[in-house]
Order: structure tokens, then C-alpha cells, then sequence
């Protein structure tokens, strides 16, 4: 999320991750080239930098492609919107992208509303904001409206889903998970697995670049791709954002999750739920649902949300949420014993339903009231 307007000075601006210097020649990566997790990481602090512009003026930045770390919904796999990208197989690809330093300044200089829902969470005198964030964005949904950057810049720790910038989350994720080597052989597997392949290459991207990842994963990735169409990008991920704004701020960043919580759950997932997955991506009914939520979401609305959600099943793993709601909730009670406010992002979807991260919350005896939104749009 990047600010609208100036952080409140050089003071508060953290030091460049190791790798990093101060300045965008160093971290800009072309479509042909692989993307290291130092340079997302650089990324991720270098966007807050523009705004601020303390560290480099935005009127010396050179053209560039924008590349952020991708929040992946199921997997957290880092990869490049560019770099996932290989030569064009399919004729109409969808656009990449491409934005100018003009662009990100004019976005950071203009009057942005509030986006996304908001809570005010407290217990024992603790207050701190839980916001439901989501995985594919547009450009401006990454710059705050007044309540969540005033909310964002209270906060002594920054709480997220986890760190996809931590070096070594790749390999990790990555890793061959037992299910899948179990489930590998099956004549449906094989087949799922073609088909993936095959709308990745759709998608203009290579099916290599995926290589030893788990079907669950592929398919985690094919998902957010398939909304480029509709100018929904993992690229701009809330998730990755709040990150960056807590490297750039030297705000503490608390994870409410590990790898191993993360890659215990999708092993679970069963191959005839990936084939329902599948069959939606290739209908263009996926896309449809993506957008409708992604436009909720930025509404604010949970009751509307709700009511979409149920039309479109859009939580039809339930035990995908119900297990991680459990871990999130404690997690954040963890995070909220610690001094000062805390800023916790965690996606949307996980505040729904009778298992939600809010009701397990209430359960735990934190009273929890949704914000006033103020410049909605």
C-alpha cells in the first residue's frame, strides 16, 4: 500500500534490505530475466520510497515494469508477473504490467478513499486494526484512503498471513509435498495436470517455470492469472504491500503462519475438488468470480460480500479455512499481547462464515466493531 502522500519523515524510514541500494536501476527486472527474492524484497521497500521520496526523486526514475512479489492465494510461490511470462504462446495474452513512474506518482500525490473492510479489535486495554485484505489488486487499490493509513501508521507491528519476501519461502514451498507424490501416478492426476499445463500456456506462461510445484499450487496460480483480463493482478496484492510498507516504516512484521501450516493444508486438498477448480478456470467462470468479489471487496461491504460469496460458493473447501481461521486467531491474540497497536492483514475470505477469524476472536473475549469507512467509491 503505497502512501498518499509524504510518510512523516526521513526518521522513520528504514535502511534498504541487505542487497539493496537506493535506487530502482538496481531492482528492476525485464521480462527476460528471473526474479531473486532479494530483488522483490527491494521492490516491495523501494515502492514506499517513491512516495516518500526521501530516498530517490521520482522525476530521475526511469521507465519501468512494475514487478512485485506475487501473494499467492494457496502456495505463496514468488514469482514475477514478467517472469512468469515466457514468449507469447497464445496470440491474445493478457496485458502485462506496465506502469510509469508518472503513474505511480500522481497516484501517490492524489486523494485516495478507503478500500476493504476494517476492524477495530481490543481486550485488556490492547487496540489494534484487523483488515481483510485481498490477493489480486489494481495499481490504486495499493494506495491507502485516510483510515487505514492513519490506522497503518499506529501500528507498532505489522501482522500478516506470512512473509512471502523471506528469503528461502520459494524453495520451500516449492518442496515435494507426500500427497502429491502419492496422487502423482493416478490416471486423473496425469490428466489435471495436462490440462493445467495447457491454460498456463493459455495464459502466456511457462509451464517451466512452475516446474516441481504441487498441482495445488499450479492451480493456486492459474487462478489469480486467469483475472489479468479484468485488470486483476497478484502483482498488486495487498498482502505483498503491507510488507513493504512495514520494511520501509521499520515497523516489525509478526507472521501467523509457517510454511509447513500452509503446505500441511494443501496437501489435503483433494484432486476432485483441483478438477471443479479446473473446469471453472477453463469456462471463464473463475475470472467471472474474481471480479465480482474483487469489486466487493473494494466496497467494503461485508454483508454484500457475504451474500456473493454464497452464490458463488466461493468457500467450498471449508476445511481450507476452517483449520488456518484457528491459527490466525490465536496468532493475533499472541500479536496483541505485545506492546503497542498492531495492524493485522489477513484475506477477506477468512472473515466469513460461522468458523471466521472474527467469531473465533469474539469466542476468545475481544470485542471487534467494523470501521467507518470515510471517501468510499
Amino acid at each position: 500500500m503505497a502512501g498518499a502522500g509524504r510518510l512523516s519523515g526521513r526518521a522513520e524510514i528504514g535502511e534498504p534490505p541487505d542487497g539493496c541500494c537506493c535506487s530502482y536501476e538496481n531492482v528492476l527486472v525485464h521480462r527476460t530475466s528471473p526474479v531473486t527474492e532479494t530483488s522483490a524484497i527491494c521492490q516491495l521497500f523501494l515502492n514506499w520510497a517513491l512516495y516518500d521520496e526521501a530516498i530517490v526523486p521520482a522525476e530521475d526514475l526511469p521507465t519501468m515494469n512494475l514487478i512485485r512479489t506475487r501473494a499467492i492465494l494457496l502456495s505463496a510461490l514468488l514469482f514475477s508477473a514478467q517472469g512468469a511470462m515466457a514468449q507469447a504462446v497464445a496470440q491474445d495474452c493478457p496485458p502485462q504490467v506496465k506502469v510509469s513512474p508518472k503513474e505511480m506518482k500522481r497516484l501517490a500525490h492524489s486523494a485516495q478513499p478507503d478500500r476493504g473492510p476494517l476492524w477495530e479489535i481490543s481486550k485488556d486495554g490492547h487496540l489494534s486494526y484487523l483488515y481483510g485484505t485481498i490477493h489480486l489488486a489494481r495499481l490504486e487499490w495499493d494506495f491507502p484512503g485516510p483510515t487505514i493509513l492513519k490506522a497503518l501508521r499506529s501500528a507498532r507491528t505489522v501482522v500478516v498471513e506470512m512473509d512471502i519476501t523471506r528469503p528461502g519461502m520459494a524453495a520451500t514451498m516449492l518442496a515435494p509435498m507426500p500427497q502429491q507424490a502419492a496422487d502423482a501416478s493416478s490416471p486423473l492426476y496425469q490428466s489435471l495436470l495436462a490440462r493445467t499445463d495447457q491454460q498456463l500456456r493459455k495464459a502466456c506462461a511457462d509451464p517451466e517455470n512452475f516446474k516441481g510445484a504441487s498441482l495445488a499450487s499450479k492451480m493456486a496460480s492459474l487462478t489469480l492469472l486467469s483475472a489479468r483480463r479484468r485488470g486483476l493482478y497478484a502483482d498488486f496484492a495487498i498482502d505483498a504491500a503491507l510488507i513493504g510498507f512495514a520494511r520501509y516504516t521499520r515497523k516489525d512484521i509478526i507472521e501467523l503462519e509457517q510454511p509447513s501450516d500452509q503446505r500441511r493444508v494443501i496437501s489435503q486438498t483433494q484432486l476432485a475438488s483441483l478438477e471443479r477448480n479446473l473446469d471453472d478456470v477453463e469456462s471463464g467462470k473463475t475470472e467471472d468470480d474474481l471480479s465480482a468479489l474483487a469489486l466487493a471487496w473494494e466496497r467494503g461491504d461485508m454483508g454484500g460480500i457475504a451474500a456473493l460469496c454464497k452464490q458463488l460458493q466461493c468457500q467450498g473447501e471449508q476445511q481450507y479455512y476452517e483449520e488456518r481461521n484457528k491459527v490466525f486467531a490465536a496468532g493475533i491474540a499472541k500479536a496483541m499481547a505485545g506492546p503497542g497497536p498492531a495492524f493485522i492483514g489477513v484475506g477477506f475470505l477468512h472473515m466469513l462464515g460461522p468458523d471466521s477469524v472474527i467469531d473465533q476472536l469474539r469466542a476468545m473475549g475481544f470485542e471487534v466493531r467494523q470501521v467507518a469507512m470515510s471517501g468510499k467509491s
